[in-house]
Order: C-alpha cells, then structure tokens, then sequence
C-alpha cells in the first residue's frame, strides 16, 4: 500500500525545517521517509549531524558562485566596448540563468547547506515544495558523504574508487561526467527512493527488487536485466510488487533525479553498460543504506560484509594508535586530549557490536591473523597483542550474546594456530629463552573459549 493512502507527506515537514534554518540530520531522515526506520531496513547506526541551511545570497561561499570567472569578466569586457547594450542583456541573462540553476550546494568538510533563496517563492504550491524538498535532501546527502569521509577509510567522495570514468564513452560532456560521479549519484539515487518509498512503502533489499524499483521509475536499465525480472522467480516477485502506478510515480517521483541517472546510462560505453547496471549501482545503493544506518547495506546488495561498518572501525583504531602514541610523547596530556583518544577507542568497539555476526566473527579473525586491510579505502592493521585494541575488539566479539559455540571454535582456531606460528617463531629467535609453553601464551585463548 502505498503512502498516499497511509501518512502524510513530506514536504512540509521539509520546508518548516527550511524556513527554522536548521535541522539534524535524523530529522531530515524522518521527513524524507514520513515514518522512521523505513520498513525492510535494520537501522543500527544513523547519522547524527546538526545541519545548518544558509541562503547563497547572504554569505561569501554563496555570492562567488554567481560571479563569472576571470576570462568570462575579460572576454565581457571587450565585447562591452563594442556592444554596451547587447553584452549587457547577455549578462543580465547569464546571471538569471545561473541564479535559477543554482538551487545548493555543500561546501566539504561542513555541515551547511547553502540553497537558493529565490525558490522561496514557489514554497506556496505543491510542486513548489516537491522542489525545495528534492534540493534540500539532496543536498543534505552530500553533508553525511562528508562526515562518512571524516569516520571511514573510504567513501564516495574519495574520487574514482568504483571505475566508473573508464566506463564512459569518449567525448562525454561536462556536465555528463560530472552527474557520474559516485557521490553525485549516490545523493540522486536518494531522492530516486525516497520518492520509490512513498510510492511503494518498501525499501528495495535484494538486487532484484533495487533493478524493479529502478525500472518502475523509467530507469533505461540493459534489456537484458529487464528479461531477467521478467523471467527469474525472484525478479518476477520484484516486479510485480514495483509494478507502475502513474499518480504515484507523478506525484512522488523526483524526475531531476532521474533524468539525471538516465543521462549517465546515455553516457557509458555498450560493453560498460551491465557492469554499470549490476556492479556499481548496487555497490551505491548498498553504502547509501549503511548511511542511513542500515545495519546489512552491502550485504543485501550481494557483497561479503557490511563495508562501511568495518571501514569506520580501522579508521577509528587508525586514529587511536596515532593520537595514543602522540600523547605518550607528550610530557603534559590535557583531559581534552586524553577524551579524543577515548572516543577513538570507544567507537571502534561500539562499530563491533553493530556488525551482523558474520562480519564480526570475520573481523575477529582478520585481527587475529594480523592481516592487512585494503578494500576501498587506505590500508590498515589492527594488531592482536596482550593490551591491545585488537585483543579488546576480538574479546567484545567472543562476548556478544549472537556468538555460538561454532563460532567461538572458529576464532580459537585461528587463535590457536598463529599463537602456534609465534612460539614457533620465537623460539626459533631465541633457542636459549623459556620454553613458550610455560611463558602463558594461552590465557587469552582459553579466556575465549571459555567465554564461548
């Protein structure tokens, strides 16, 4: 059933946040999907932001972007000596039109959303407000990219990660390369679904209902995914429960978006075009529900673990081993200090607990090997010694309440054969030293496994 028949709409919910000049993050969340969290989600970990809007028109950031660069204002200036009132007309109507196509931005590393004013005066009909509040979370998107750049190794700010330059044909435009962008499409592909959730009241939470939901908008999916919806059993249900409706799609649908997305598809080379469609569009679609907080985001789009997760956990132990061993040079530590540390320890730990159990038992084992990891953002170890965060993190995991007995054998297992390797190679070290087994390697493995 879809939401016109159930709750309210959104939009003015968004605008009353637009005319108070502030609102969080989750707030903005709880708008965009009238009930919260959206159904066919597991919400562990959303964005906490205070975000701030500003108007273009009265802050420094907003009023260059209207200015025309350097070789504009020189090539202006030589025409105005010849046609004063001819360049001055095309002046006026290149300031109109930027001043109209302009509707925000977000500047990096800030938590403010500069929009354009001027779309106030449509704020007094529907299609106004459809408007404003299409920009807005749009727009806001952008400022959780920016916070998920402070707290993972990756995100989709961080340029090319997906490949997706080399998939575009040669002469592609500008503005084309530009709507390709991971995080440009990342913030379409959210005002996309939102508007698939008020028409459908489901998130889309398998491949095959993200291609229905996508096709249902007119997306110009590859024919050969659309044969595939109509012909396997899981795309067949897909299918039909994002079946087309018209209204809805006229009444909720953001078309900018859209378009947008379509004119991406126009722009890939043919042999890129699946790869696109089956690769890189779940990959988005996935680290846009761990944004929201979605607690399997990836998983669902067919990935091994939870990505972004595991991404903030290295990022914060990343920033605990250097901020902790900064300090221990420091003759004086202010409590400040020490707190910034204890926030990085904590959220390691805390992002632990979130992961589905799979990932965690995974990630205990990574820690426990002393593998190195490099997925999508910078690379890094987490170290499995005695006082270490890797031994607290491994030990949060043997303690939560979702480990069975197997999973418990699995990580002594692993445990107990690089424990194995260590001796090993210890006393290959030192001949003369303690026999390792009476130097108490063991305690922690028999902690866990008394613990599992």
């Amino acid at each position: 059933m879809a939401i016109k028949s159930t709750l309210p709409e959104r939009y003015s919910d968004i605008i009353a946040m637009y005319a108070r000049g502030h609102a969080n993050s989750l707030d903005i969340l709880k708008a965009d999907f009238v009930q919260w969290p959206p159904k066919g989600l597991d919400i562990v970990r959303p964005p906490d932001i205070d975000i701030q809007f500003k108007s273009m028109y009265k802050s420094a950031p907003g009023l260059l972007r209207f200015f025309p660069t350097f070789n504009s204002m020189f090539m202006m200036f030589m025409m105005f000596k010849s046609h004063p009132i001819a360049t001055g007309i095309y002046v006026g109507l290149s300031t109109l039109n930027k001043v109209m196509s302009l509707r925000g931005f977000v500047r990096p590393g800030q938590d403010s959303i500069y929009l354009n004013d001027a779309y106030r005066v449509f704020a007094g009909s529907q299609r106004g407000r459809r408007l404003i509040s299409h920009v807005l979370t749009h727009e806001y998107k952008h400022v959780v990219q920016g916070r998920d750049r402070k707290e993972s190794l990756s995100s989709a700010l961080d340029g090319d990660r997906l490949g997706i330059k080399e998939m575009l044909a040669d002469g592609t435009g500008k503005y084309e390369k530009y709507l390709a962008e991971e995080y440009e499409l990342q913030a379409r592909l959210h005002t996309i679904m939102v508007g698939v959730y008020h028409q459908y009241e489901k998130m889309p939470a398998t491949p095959y209902e993200l291609m229905a939901a996508l096709h249902s908008q007119g997306v110009k999916l590859p024919k050969s995914i659309v044969r595939a919806l109509g012909t396997k059993s899981p795309g067949i249900k897909a299918q039909a429960f994002y079946a087309p409706d018209k209204e809805l799609f006229d009444r909720y649908a953001d078309k900018t978006a859209l378009d947008g997305l379509n004119s991406v598809f126009d722009s890939l080379k043919k042999e890129s075009v699946h790869d696109f469609t089956v690769r890189v569009l779940p990959f988005i679609y996935g680290d846009m529900l761990e944004l929201y907080g979605d607690r399997l985001g990836h998983k669902r789009m067919g990935h091994g673990h939870n990505i972004q997760l595991r991404e903030v956990f290295y990022k914060a132990a990343d920033n605990y081993r250097v901020r902790d061993a900064e300090l221990k040079k420091q003759p004086l530590v202010t409590q400040e200090e020490l707190q910034e540390v204890q926030e990085y320890y904590d959220t390691a730990l805390e992002v632990v607990g979130m992961m589905p159990k799979d990932d965690a038992v995974d990630l205990g084992c990574k820690i426990i090997r002393g593998d190195l990891y490099h997925e999508y953002g910078d690379a890094s170890l987490v170290s499995w010694r005695k006082g270490s965060l890797g031994e607290a993190a491994v030990n949060a995991i043997f303690n939560r309440d979702d480990i069975t007995a197997r999973d418990g054998h699995k990580l002594s297992q692993v445990a107990r054969h690089e424990q194995a390797i260590r001796r090993m190679n210890n006393d290959l070290r030192n001949p003369r030293s303690t026999p390792s087994s009476a130097r108490g390697d063991g305690k922690i493995i028999r902690s866990m496994e008394f613990v599992a």
